[in-house]
Formats: structure tokens, sequence, C-alpha cells
């Protein structure tokens, strides 16, 4: 990774501070300065910057934590990133519009420096330098315990040389640079690192694209409804042309009845009209009513028919017996025994009738409610 500039709008005693550094054959550029000049406070701001801004930092006597803000432009390859970095606990890294960057696209650029590493590496101070010599001497952190150990006779180092050794074997392992491990993985690992920052995109971009999206689904809708509309009137249209041949023969109609002339009718016409279906509906009425009443009259009818059997055995009885006694006497006598046969018959017959009407009256249906002085006559 490589620093193309460096620029510090509020941090420490810079305000606005801005460093270029252009590529030349050597690559090397060297910041000097006087006492308090603000090479230290440099150092702080680029670990700040990679690293995050600490809770409590003392860089804030001329700018406020809120506004102290450090950024840079660095680039590895063909890849660069433009990016700022503020003071906060989360979302402390932005892009060039300031806007929320993603941590993961700097530590593509740093790779494997964290933060430890960069202090012990690169970002040696004066009081850095005073206490790693001190842990030196006492034998403390990583270095200190790897020199130690070596002054002892170096076996631990050696071990740890010879693993190494034997890992870097296997990574180099095979003929020609295509066919090392490390360098297919490695090369695998750089296009899959492309590939990441390639399908990555920045705030801005996501914003236009979501508004793109937006209008988008608003022109959708749109365009629906015009099609909506577009489908009902194709809809009216071809009922319209449905309806023409009936629109026709209508014409034809109404063009026939006018040469029809009605007569002339009465001025009470209607009134009539009216009370003759009043009446016809009243007599519908009354014709169901008597024939549900005929109904009801014919079954209780069918239902004394068993009970008349004797009454007409006697008839036929006296009918028999008159018919003999009219044979052996004179003709004359005859004649008038059958006319008196024919009238006693006729009034049999209507005091059957009063007979039935009188039970139908009374709707019996079972012989002993008749009643007994008309049972007894029979």
């Amino acid at each position: 990774m490589r620093f193309d500039s460096l620029e510090i709008p509020a941090f420490g005693p810079f305000t606005k501070f801005k460093l270029d550094f252009k590529k030349s054959s050597a690559d090397l550029h060297l910041i000097h300065g006087a006492n308090e000049a603000g090479k230290s406070s440099l150092l702080r701001a680029i670990h700040n910057l990679l690293y995050g801004i600490p809770a409590r930092s003392g860089d804030d006597f001329l700018h406020p934590y809120a506004k102290l803000l450090i950024g840079a432009t660095v680039s590895d390859g063909g890849n660069k990133l433009t990016f700022l970095r503020k003071k906060g606990k989360q979302g402390t890294l932005l892009d060039a519009d300031q806007n929320t960057l993603d941590e993961g696209k700097l530590k593509a650029f740093c790779g494997s420096v964290n933060d430890e590493f960069f202090t012990h590496m690169f970002g040696l101070s004066t009081d850095n330098l005073r206490a790693g010599a001190g842990k030196l001497l006492s034998g403390e952190g990583e270095l200190g315990t790897l020199l130690f150990s070596a002054s002892l006779g170096g076996s631990p180092i050696d071990a740890a040389l010879k693993r190494l050794q034997e890992e870097a074997d296997q990574l180099f392992a095979g003929n020609g640079r295509q066919a090392n491990t490390i360098v297919v993985a490695y090369k695998a690992f750089k296009d899959f690192e492309k590939e990441s920052r390639d399908l990555s995109t920045t705030a801005n971009a996501w914003n236009t694209l979501q508004k793109a999206i937006d209008a988008a689904e608003v022109d959708f809708r749109n365009k629906e409804g015009d099609l909506i509309r577009k489908r009902l009137r194709v809809s009216l249209l071809e009922n319209l042309l449905k309806a023409i041949p009936l629109v026709t023969q209508l014409k034809e109609i109404d063009e026939h009845l006018a040469k029809i002339s009605l007569p002339e009718l009465p001025s009470d016409f209607p009134a009539r009209v009216r009370k003759l279906q009043k009446n016809l509906s009243d007599a519908h009425i009354l014709r169901d009513e008597l024939k549900s009443s005929r109904d009801r009259k014919r079954k209780q009818f069918e239902d004394i028919a068993p009970y008349q059997t004797p009454r007409t055995s006697i008839h036929s009885t006296r009918e028999s017996r008159g018919t003999k006694r009219i044979s052996s006497r004179s003709p004359t006598r005859s004649r008038n025994s059958v006319n008196s046969a024919s009238s006693w018959r006729r009034s049999s017959k209507s005091w059957v009738s009063i007979t039935k009407r009188r039970l139908l009256v009374y709707q019996i249906s079972e012989p002993r409610n008749w009643p007994r002085s008309r049972t007894s006559r029979a």
C-alpha cells in the first residue's frame, strides 16, 4: 500500500493541512521539522487514520472531538481509495463525500498489518523506542523473549526456524513460478479481493440506484394504469361494435311501430285496465280458494264413502220391490207407480244430498259423531 496524499482538515495542531507524495525513482519521502513542529502529531494522525481515533485522544487541544477529521488517498497497484476518519464509536470510516464506508475496503489495502504491527514496524516514536528498549532489556515483549531465548542457546529459535522452513518448502513446492502453491493461492486471493472491491459500492452509488429503482417503480405503476384504462377502452369499443346490429334492429322496429296508428282510447281507460287487472287477480285468488275447498270436501266425502253402502242397498231393495209390484198391476197404475217411484227417488236423492252437506258442515270423520235422529231415519 502507498500513500499518494495525506489531508488533515482538523487534528492536533493541524488545520486544513495537506501533503502530496508524488512518485519518483526512489519513491522515498522524508518529512522533517523542528521540535514541536508536529512530526509526532503527524505520525499519530496516520496511525489513527488507519486504525481509528482513541476514545481518550489528546489531540483535541485545538479542535473539539466532534470536529476531528483525517483523510488520505492510498493505492495498491491499479486500485485506489480516498477516505476520511472521524472520531466516534462506530461508522467512523468515511468516503470522499463523507458517507459511511465499510472497514473491509481499507483492510483490503492494509492486508495483514494490524495496529500493533504498524506501531512496531512503521510508527515508532521516541517514547515508543524508549519503551521498547526497556522491554528488550527486561526480556518482555515478543522481541525481547526471542532475544533472551537466543542468548540461552537458541534451541527454541532453531526449532521455530526449522518449522518455518518446512512450511516455506511446502508453500513453494513445485517447478516454476506458476506451480508454487503460495503463488497460485496469492493470485487467487488477489483476484477475489479485486472482485470483492468491484462488487462493492459506495453509499452515493447505492442511493443513486435506489432512486432509479423508485423512479422505475413509479413509471411502471403509471404505465400499468394506462394499460388498464386502454384495456377498458378496448372492451367498451368491442361491446359497442356488438351492439350496432341490435341498434339497427331497434330502429327498424321503431320505424315499423311509427307506421301503426292506434285508436283513440277513453280517458278512463288506464283506470279501467287497473280495475280489471285487480278483478282478475281477485278471481284467481277466489279460484284457488274454491279449488282448495273442493279438494278438502272431496277428501272428506271419500272418508265417509264406506258408510253410504247400507243406504244404497236399501234403496236398491225398495226399487226392486216397487218394480215387482208395478209389473203385477195395470198399466195405468204402473205408470202412476213409476211416477211415484221416480218422485220418491228424487226426494231420496235430495235428502241424501242435504245429508251430505250437513255432514260436511259438521266435518264428521267417524260414524259415532253423526246425529242419531238422522241416522235412524236413514
